[in-house]
């Protein structure tokens, strides 16, 4: 009886461990919805099966003009403007380093039709995104923060 006590508790232990392991292992915190600088719209970042990090947008301040969706009207590519703004991908292949940084990725801009490169860094509720042509010091910075779900 008190082997089976001992074995119940040895394997309760182990669950709860590796429970814990495979939900560090999950959660990321910028997994989740930001709100962009001008508030006009809010990106979800997810984690994609590729191991990588894409955000796409969920909200938009003013969805419409004109009663019809907003759609991709100055994508450089033609057949490509009438795709509409909402669940748009916007970051696409992101890669998380040792030290925070989100980086490798693009950024795609719909109100210029412009893909820059991309890096991300989080402190604390606030997401630095830079977009930047080359390298980084040619380039522009925006501050995302946490939205609410």
């Amino acid at each position: 009886m008190l082997l089976l006590r001992l074995h119940k508790s040895v394997l309760v232990c182990l669950s709860i461990v590796y429970s814990n392991l495979v939900f560090a292992q999950e959660h990321d915190p910028i997994v989740r919805k930001w709100m962009v600088d001008d508030k006009s719209a809010k990106i979800e970042i997810y984690k994609g099966e590729d191991d990588k990090y894409y955000g796409k947008v969920v909200w938009l301040r003013k969805p419409t003009v004109d009663g019809k969706q907003k759609i991709d009207i100055h994508n450089p590519v033609e057949c490509k403007r009438n795709r509409p703004l909402m669940g748009m991908v916007v970051l696409t292949g992101f890669i998380k380093t040792d030290d925070g940084l989100y980086e490798k990725g693009a950024i795609y801009d719909p109100k210029t039709g412009n893909t820059y490169n991309c890096k991300m860094i989080l402190e604390g509720d606030s997401l630095f995104v830079r977009g930047f042509v080359g390298i980084s010091i040619i380039g522009k910075s925006t501050v995302w923060t946490k939205a609410a779900d």
